[in-house]
């Protein structure tokens, strides 16, 4: 991010082209909802700093740690369980494909890994009849 004089800040953009307030130009990408997202953490910050005096470098940061950067944390965590325990992952979606829908509506925007995790956690204990061996509990914890 870069803060001018001018009042102009340029944020990371992913390679797409549609209008982000279209209800039928909805993003399919992680990477670009999060650009999407950063953007208009932007333009709040910029707003803000106006109305408030403080830096919106300083507001900027401060959003995307709390809007962004939380959420990608607990992406990470779980895409270490799901490569570790690959079997597991794809049994759990096909036995519960709305864990499907319930990614897409992360894609989207409109849930947060955290409770997508949550959710897949608890159908996860469900398909193995809550018989989870130490190493799956043990990884499950760190999730």
């Amino acid at each position: 991010m870069h803060y001018s004089r001018a009042k102009f800040i340029s944020v990371g953009w992913d390679e797409v082209a549609f209008e982000p307030t279209s209800p039928f130009s909805r993003p399919f990408s992680v990477p670009a909802y999060y650009a999407i997202r950063s953007g208009m953490l932007a333009g709040e910050a910029i707003l803000q700093s106006r109305e408030s005096g403080i830096n919106s470098s300083d507001l900027y940061r401060n959003a995307v740690s709390i809007h962004i950067f939380e959420n990608l944390k607990w992406a990470l965590r779980f895409s270490h369980f799901v490569f570790r325990f690959t079997k597991l992952a794809y049994q759990t979606l096909r036995q519960y494909p709305e864990l499907g829908n319930l990614y897409l509506r992360v894609v989207e925007g409109d849930e947060t890994y955290q409770s997508f995790v949550t959710r897949v956690k608890r159908r996860m204990e469900d398909l193995l009849k809550g018989r989870l061996s130490e190493k799956i509990r043990k990884a499950m914890a760190r999730i």
